[in-house]
């Protein structure tokens, strides 16, 4: 048996979410462990593309994490 629950009132003083936010908080969610991979590939690799991607990746996530991008 399914309960109804009632939905919670609207208050127009709420933003909505649009579509870019669903898109920060995936790649928020998904830089973290792409980064620890890249780090330990570079660890062990290393070459000046890694680096560079390790770089970028980080500066990535930073931007993301500080709502700069």
């Amino acid at each position: 048996m399914f309960r109804r629950y009632k939905r919670p009132p609207y208050y127009p003083s709420q933003k909505k979410c649009g579509p870019w936010l669903y898109i920060r908080a995936a790649c928020y969610q998904c830089l973290l462990p792409i980064i620890c991979f890249q780090a330990i590939r570079t660890l062990l690799f290393p070459t000046t593309l890694d680096f560079l991607l390790l770089v970028a990746l980080i500066v990535l996530y930073c931007s993301v994490a500080l709502n700069l991008f």
